[in-house]
């Protein structure tokens, strides 16, 4: 599969990286909204890894984006939503369009879990 993960912090955007690359996934990165838009249209990955708390658009904003878009195959990509603020957060990002939550810090094999199988969280 091809994941897109979107983390702003650099350590913490590596180590996804690695981690799902380790796991025999193609990886792409962004550290922010804008980049993520342009990545999703160019890159047209199967998952989106996304860290609801980012400056300038954040999670929750890109996620309504991702699930608004003219493109169907885009508004349909897979949202795995992660965040440090647990359960607030998990109905917040449910309501804007994630597929699943995981609040950090994560377990990477739960993470990957997450990645290989079908949503789990989806509202709306």
């Amino acid at each position: 599969m091809k994941v897109l993960v979107v983390e702003d912090s650099p350590i913490a955007r590596m180590v996804l990286k690695a981690v799902i690359e380790a796991s025999g996934h193609a990886v792409i990165t962004a550290e922010n909204g804008l980049q993520t838009i342009a990545a999703i249209s160019r890159e047209r990955p199967d998952v989106v890894v996304v860290d609801l708390n980012m400056p300038g658009i954040d999670g929750l904003r890109l996620i309504r984006l991702i699930r608004e878009g003219p493109d169907e195959a885009i508004r349909t990509v897979k949202i795995i939503a992660l965040s440090d603020r647990g359960n607030d957060e998990n109905e917040l990002a449910c309501r804007a369009g994630a597929d699943s939550f995981l609040t950090k810090p994560v377990s990477l094999d739960v993470l990957v879990a997450a990645i290989e199988t079908g949503p789990c969280g989806r509202t709306g």
